[in-house]
Order: structure tokens, then C-alpha cells, then sequence
């Protein structure tokens, strides 16, 4: 490596990290790309492009006239930290200057083996399966899996994989930082059966808890503007984490809690008989 990342200005380690994220999430990159985020030259874009193919020769062939744009390597290994979960969440902008004091509370962050979210994300694009070790709780320890991965989910500080696991020939949800090996890509391409829990989609109405007072639940409709967002859509096999992300009641005696101490679950789901049977057996490692 002929130059210091850390030597190089911060507006151009923003524009490479930046092309880093798009090539290893969006699996392609486009002048145009660089040129609308950073309201830059075609010139400049073009010239850090070629930087950072310089900084990271194995990440990126040459332009494919083709595919009219770059495209990730299989060997691809980030330079900067882009395979944590936040990432997903990252928006890189201009600083900003503020009058006020500003502050945060800090989320744990679950870490990820370096080489495994490259991996995954190859084995996504290529529509291939591969094997690795993962472990969970019930075997912390780990153990081979074979698996087919079909989609990424963020879910609060945590990234899942949905594949399709060979050992119990079934969809599943798998933790990435519980990835303990770095996948070994396969050559074979499974013939899976359609992944019904993910291509159905749910209306999820909401509505404030009916045991809150007048007042309380007016304050509810208004402070999560339920009469905006009252009815979202959500796939099946996601139900449970999205009751769990936004702490709505998702079992029988949270239900039961619900009423007797409503202001701890103040927005409800008002057709939980429809989502009940995606509930329970949530298949997840």
C-alpha cells in the first residue's frame, strides 16, 4: 500500500469509505454514485475511485464496460469498519455545527468476524451455499452448517441471516456475529422451495392500549402519530421481531401484562389473531 489512509484528508477518507459501503452492501459502483453523494467533479470522483483501487488493488477489477460500473471482488476485504450493524444505519454527511448540547446513550454492538459479512454477502449475490461453523445457544460451541443465505435483517444492535439450512432442511434465522469461521463458499447452487413466512406480508394495525385513560390514549395516537402509521406491513417472518424491537406485547402473558399495567405496553396490536400463528416456533438459532 503506496499511501496512509490515515494521512489522507477527512472529506476524501469520507468518499472512500463511502465507495467501500456501496461496493460491499450495493455490490456495484458508479461515478454518478460518488459524484451525487459529495456533490463533487467527475474528475475528483473518478480520481478517487482510482485511489482506492490503488489503496485496495484485490477489492475491485478493472471497470467492466458491461455492467457499466465496479463491482466487488469475491476476496473482498473492507479497509475501513464497514460490517458492523450500524452500518446498515450510517449516513455519511457534511459535519454539523450545533449550538446546543448533544448526547447519546450507547447501544452494544455485537461483533462480527472480519471476513464473514464479504463472504455472506458474495454467497447472497451468487445465489450460492456455504459452510461454516455457528453457534447458539443451545451448542455455544459451534458446529458445521451448511447454509443457503437468502436475505441480511437488521434487527435492534444485530444483524440475521435468513438461509435455508441443509442440516434441518428448513428456513431459519441466524445470528451473524455468531458466525465463528469464515464461510467457505460452495460451488452448488440448492434448488430451494419458495420461502413462504418471507414472501408473505402482514397488515399490522396498531392502536393505543384500550385499558389507558381517555387522556392517556389520545396522548399515544399523538405522540406515535397512530392515525399516520397505524397500519404498517411487515413480512411474516419478521413479525416477532418487529413486536420486539418496538416492545408491543408478543405473547399471551405480555398481553396479560398489558392490561394490568398498561403504560408498559401503551401501543397494542389491535388484530393480533392474525399474527398469532407466526408467533411461536420461531425458528431462529
Amino acid at each position: 500500500m503506496e499511501k496512509d489512509i490515515s494521512q489522507l484528508g477527512w472529506s476524501q477518507q469520507q468518499r472512500l469509505h463511502f465507495m467501500e459501503r456501496q461496493l460491499l452492501w450495493g455490490r456495484r459502483l458508479t461515478l454518478s454514485m460518488v459524484q451525487e453523494a459529495f456533490d463533487i467533479s467527475r474528475n475528483q470522483a473518478s480520481r478517487d475511485i482510482k485511489l482506492y483501487r490503488e489503496l485496495a488493488p484485490d477489492n475491485v477489477p478493472t471497470y467492466n464496460p458491461a455492467d457499466q460500473c465496479y463491482r466487488p471482488n469475491r476476496s473482498f476485504s473492507p479497509l475501513f469498519a464497514v460490517t458492523e450493524p450500524h452500518e446498515l444505519l450510517t449516513i455519511i454527511g457534511r459535519p454539523l455545527e450545533n449550538s446546543v448540547e448533544l448526547d447519546a446513550v450507547p447501544i452494544l454492538t455485537r461483533h462480527i468476524l472480519d471476513g464473514v459479512l464479504p463472504a455472506v454477502l458474495t454467497a447472497l449475490e451468487y445465489k450460492v451455499a456455504f459452510e461454516a461453523i455457528y453457534a447458539s445457544a443451545s451448542n455455544p460451541i459451534g458446529i458445521k452448517r451448511v447454509l443457503t443465505p437468502c436475505a441480511i435483517v437488521y434487527v435492534d444492535n444485530r444483524l440475521h441471516l435468513r438461509a435455508w439450512c441443509s442440516d434441518r432442511e428448513e428456513y431459519r434465522d441466524f445470528v451473524l456475529s455468531r458466525i465463528l469461521t469464515v464461510p467457505r463458499l460452495l460451488n452448488e447452487k440448492p434448488d430451494l422451495p419458495q420461502d413462504i413466512n418471507w414472501d408473505t406480508k402482514l397488515d399490522i394495525e396498531l392502536t393505543p392500549n384500550p385499558n389507558l385513560s381517555c387522556d392517556g390514549r389520545k396522548l399515544i395516537s399523538i405522540e406515535y402519530q397512530l392515525k399516520k402509521t397505524g397500519m404498517i406491513r411487515v413480512r411474516a417472518a419478521l413479525v416477532h421481531y418487529f413486536l420486539q424491537a418496538n416492545f408491543l406485547p408478543n405473547s399471551v402473558e405480555q398481553l396479560e401484562q398489558a392490561k394490568v399495567q398498561p403504560w408498559s405496553y401503551p401501543v397494542m396490536v389491535r388484530n393480533w389473531s392474525a399474527l398469532e400463528p407466526y408467533l411461536f416456533g420461531v425458528k431462529q438459532q
